[in-house]
């Protein structure tokens, strides 16, 4: 399970957890986890959770990964999914879901090493369920074979191969695909160590950072790094930092580059397949899938073929296909807004919104978004000591003026996930409490 040169699991600011400790504490959650067929592992420590997570697979359990905590939400799953339990390292209460603290569970049972930790590639370690950003969230199998395989596809396309192991710090949660596949499957597959905690305030990337050896990874959003160029902190030398969940602007990361003079490289994939491709954002445009990951066309459409999965899955972003590996993104299907007779990308007009000086963090929001053919677009911006008047102004030099919001609405932050997404239905909360009824 973990790369053999790895003698540290995960780093605390004040300790590190070795080999020889973790397989210890897997031993001690398997002899008392219960005999159930499903976890949902809400572990806040990155550590905590990769321990629930070995301990589960050792059981034969299948973790389920949930885009939201909201206990409504867990009982919907647990309609499908009735033979569960919850495994958390903090307080919270779930209707009819047991809930295990994990602290207590590690403080009796076995204390003796398992074996190395192996699974069958076939065995199932989870159900990742999609965000919810555009629509339903929808359940997706993922074996052993498949995140390990992304593990080792990602590390090679990185060049973890060809140095020594450091320290990996992640301020996405590992419940996410995007945070299990580069901040526990990464390192575990490639001997590196996690950052147990997940820092959220640019201080505390630093402090996170310094808590690790080099080389030193960032697994990032283009939410956080923005708010570390903006306050312009001083962070520990980087090997790199690595961006997902939401499109990066290429002058965001030449900022970013410039400033902790290391590279942003930008990961493309979904909950259906996982990570598929990379670019390092300042060089180009074009996406470069993984090794073992082709791109076909077929009259469904663009689909993406891999080895470790069943069948060929269709690409639902509009992309615009180079050859069989390479592609450049245009958007997400459910982007494309029609006002007019004219198209554009929401993703584009985000990216417009998000350059302008003074913007920290904003969305164009589609209330139409059932139809191709929309009537007006709403703007949700945070923007600090600047007007609504301000932010039309400075859009109306950079958009087709059918695109130009009604209204601009001010906002002292977005309800972005734990991952850095806004899921459609909170955008919808936000519309219902500040867009009058025709607005809407």
């Amino acid at each position: 399970m973990l790369a053999s040169d790895s003698s540290v699991v995960a780093y605390y600011p004040d300790r590190a957890v070795s080999r020889d400790e973790f397989s210890r504490q897997v031993a001690a959650l398997v002899s008392r986890l219960p005999d159930s067929r499903y976890v949902i592992n809400l572990c806040d420590d990155r550590y905590h959770f990769l321990l629930g997570l070995a301990a589960a697979m050792e059981k034969m359990h299948v973790n389920l990964l949930l885009p939201t905590r909201v206990p409504e939400f867990i009982r919907q799953v647990q309609s499908s999914y009735p033979d569960l339990y919850i495994l958390a390292d903090g307080p919270g209460e779930f209707a009819g879901v047991p809930v295990l603290q994990i602290q207590q569970l590690l403080a009796g049972g076995r204390t003796t090493a398992l074996p190395a930790l192996a699974y069958a590639p076939s065995q199932s370690l989870a159900i990742a369920f999609t965000s919810g950003s555009t629509g339903v969230p929808k359940p997706n199998t993922k074996s052993w074979e498949c995140l390990s395989e992304v593990a080792q596809m990602t590390g090679r396309r990185l060049g973890l191969d060809s140095c020594a192991p450091g320290g990996i710090v992640a301020t996405v949660p590992p419940q996410h695909m995007y945070g299990l596949e580069t901040s526990v499957m990464l390192p575990m597959q490639w001997g590196w160590g996690m950052y147990a905690g997940r820092p959220f305030f640019p201080q505390d990337v630093a402090q996170a950072l310094a808590a690790v050896p080099a080389p030193r990874i960032l697994v990032t959003t283009p939410v956080h790094i923005r708010a570390l160029v903006a306050e312009g902190i001083k962070l520990p030398p980087l090997h790199f930092i690595l961006s997902a969940t939401a499109p990066l602007s290429a002058a965001l990361a030449a900022e970013a580059e410039a400033l902790f003079a290391t590279r942003v490289f930008e990961i493309f994939g979904f909950t259906e397949i996982g990570s598929a491709a990379t670019r390092r954002t300042v060089d180009s445009q074009i996406w470069q899938l993984f090794d073992k990951i082709t791109l076909g066309n077929d009259a469904g459409g663009y689909r993406l073929h891999a080895p470790y999965i069943g069948q060929p899955l269709p690409v639902s972003d509009v992309i615009e296909r180079i050859d069989d590996s390479r592609f450049c993104l245009l958007g997400r299907s459910t982007d494309m807004v029609n006002i007019a007779g004219k198209r554009a990308s929401l993703g584009d007009l985000n990216a417009k919104l998000l350059s302008l000086p003074g913007v920290l963090d904003g969305v164009f929001f589609n209330p139409d978004d059932k139809d191709e053919k929309v009537r007006r677009l709403a703007v949700f911006v945070v923007a600090p000591g600047r007007s609504a008047e301000e932010i039309n102004a400075g859009l109306r030099a950079l958009l087709d003026p059918a695109f130009m919001p009604r209204p601009v609405v001010l906002l002292e932050r977005l309800p972005r996930n734990a991952a850095g997404k806004l899921p459609r239905d909170a955008l919808l909360r936000l519309a219902a409490d500040y867009l009058s009824e025709e607005q809407r």
